[in-house]
């Protein structure tokens, strides 16, 4: 169902892969969270069934699920608790990924300035067009969960 990359000992999952259609289309969207959660190759969590849903409205046959920090954690209180909560391989996929997508959208919400990582992928990924569904009011990018079903996407930042 889903293709991922996990570190060996599944602590960070820096990429997931869904497939919304059966039709082959070079046609890809990627997501940028906060830190994964319990979606693997054969579940999606709540999030990535609100990107999914998203991702097919606009067209989109190719999901790719990254985020600031690739420690897997529930709650953010436990990713800021991880001694890595980064990842030692998250930049690298966050280029890699990004440069070969369609549209890439910022969805970590307010807790994305820990540790300044929202600043650090935004100069990591400097020349990659970023939108949002929706802001917070302190400017992050919001999350995708609670959000209704007629978003006008925005440019971020």
């Amino acid at each position: 169902m889903n293709a991922c990359n996990f570190s060996p000992d599944r602590t960070y999952r820096y990429v997931l892969r869904h497939n919304c259609s059966d039709r082959f289309e070079a046609k890809r969207i990627v997501w940028i969270g906060l830190n994964p959660s319990t979606a693997d190759e054969r579940v999606l969590d709540p999030t990535l069934e609100a990107v999914r849903r998203y991702s097919i409205r606009w067209g989109f046959p190719e999901i790719v699920m990254l985020n600031l920090f690739a420690y897997r954690a529930t709650y953010p209180r436990d990713l800021k608790r991880a001694a890595d909560s980064v990842g030692p391989d998250n930049d690298r996929y966050l280029l890699k990924e990004t440069s070969a997508a369609n549209l890439v959208i910022a969805c970590w919400g307010k807790h994305g300035n820990f540790l300044r990582r929202d600043e650090q992928v935004l100069s990591i990924l400097d020349g990659i067009v970023f939108n949002c569904l929706s802001r917070n009011k302190d400017g992050s990018p919001r999350h995708p969960l609670y959000l209704g079903p007629n978003i006008q996407l925005q440019r971020f930042p």
